[in-house]
């Protein structure tokens, strides 16, 4: 062991957790690891880097990167009310970083959208994302798209109000530019929230979420007949850009 690098030879670091390790010029080392391996929100790191020079010093960075994807709402929850997910999540987790020939680096990962539907169970989409980072660990904005646009509209789906009670959710028909999260909340002509979700896209498209009611959708919901509604939504892409929508006013019959 030696004892002339770091403290007695060894260097403390926060976090060993899925840790990875790139060898850095003049005999240094990089240490990186995501912030944590489930989606997070928005604020939140999404590398955390432990920079260690030949001597052992070590130097932190915390690295943001715009993603997007996350946890959308609960599927199929029947017996009590849960509370809805931010909208403003990152669900990229780093894969190998490797050298670029300008001293920088580029981040390879997944950017991933889980749905949970009971312990151990639900639907999920990943899609591969690479990162280009400058020798500072700082994002390099020379590469990648110049334009970062998302698209989206809503249709409520034909349905009865009565089955939409019994199943405790609004059907919602949603076309996106591509895949992401959508915060979809459906109100009545008095303004009452019946159903609220943060739903997952897992393509370019047309999808069908289910929209999960809400307290005063079940006062609603119970009895009610051709129940106007119309839906407005907040869609966020994997590269975190947003766009709002909303549906033309529909009847739950």
């Amino acid at each position: 062991m030696d004892s002339s690098f770091g403290n007695q030879g060894t260097v403390p670091l926060a976090s060993g957790g899925f840790a990875r390790i790139l060898a850095a010029p003049g005999g240094g080392v990089m240490v990186y690891r995501p912030d944590t391996p489930q989606p997070r929100p928005a604020s939140r790191a999404s590398i955390v880097a432990d920079r260690i020079d030949a001597t052992g010093q070590v130097t932190e960075a915390a690295i943001s990167l715009p993603y997007g994807g996350g946890t959308a709402s609960f599927l199929g929850a029947r017996h009590r009310i849960l509370p809805v997910p931010h909208l403003s999540q990152n669900g990229f987790v780093v894969g190998p970083i490797v050298t670029r020939p300008n001293g920088g680096f580029l981040a390879a990962g997944g950017i991933s959208t889980v749905q949970p539907s009971g312990e151990g169970a639900g639907f999920s989409g990943a899609q591969f994302a690479a990162t280009a980072l400058t020798p500072a660990l700082t994002l390099d904005r020379a590469i990648g798209l110049a334009t970062n646009h998302a698209t989206v509209s809503l249709h409520v789906a034909r349905q009865r109000a009565r089955t939409a009670f019994n199943r405790r959710a609004v059907n919602v028909l949603v076309t996106s530019s591509g895949a992401g999260l959508t915060l979809i909340r459906v109100r009545d002509r008095h303004h009452h929230t019946l159903a609220v979700g943060l739903e997952p896209v897992y393509k370019r498209g047309t999808t069908r979420v289910r929209v999960p009611i809400a307290r005063s959708g079940l006062r609603v919901l119970r009895h009610g007949r051709r129940v106007g509604v119309r839906a407005t939504a907040t869609f966020r892409n994997l590269l975190a850009a947003t766009k709002r929508g909303s549906s033309r006013a529909a009847d739950l019959r």
